[in-house]
């Protein structure tokens, strides 16, 4: 498994909830670490959940992981919201976009739901 979780505050609980249930590393990477990082990173795991704020490296980190979890709690929307949406749904087939409190627990419920069923 390959996350990409990027959005609000919640991002961390949300990458340390998912850590905990399927044992993977969580590793953060902000938007001044530089492209070698973050190919270390994918090259030296064969599983991972990244968490940050991404914006010189967003496109590229969407095309290594298989699942991007966009955090969206905002009630306006705003230009750098609107290009963050346009780029996620070039990896549309791999996004999840949440947009409450509501929302979040709803999915982690399907995640853990989901593998109750998986033998």
């Amino acid at each position: 498994m390959k996350y990409l979780i990027i959005g609000n505050k919640d991002t961390n609980k949300l990458a340390l909830e998912l850590s905990d249930y399927y044992g993977i590393e969580i590793f953060n990477v902000s938007s001044s670490d530089n492209i070698n990082e973050i190919n270390k990173i994918v090259r030296e795991n064969k599983e991972w959940i990244i968490e940050g704020e991404f914006i010189d490296n967003l496109d590229v980190l969407c095309n290594l992981c298989e699942t991007v979890i966009y955090l969206d709690y905002s009630k306006k929307k705003d230009n750098d919201n609107t290009d963050l949406i346009k780029l996620l749904q070039k990896h549309i087939r791999k996004g999840i976009i949440i947009r409450s409190k509501r929302e979040y627990k709803k999915y982690l419920k399907s995640v853990y739901e989901s593998d109750r069923y998986n033998f």
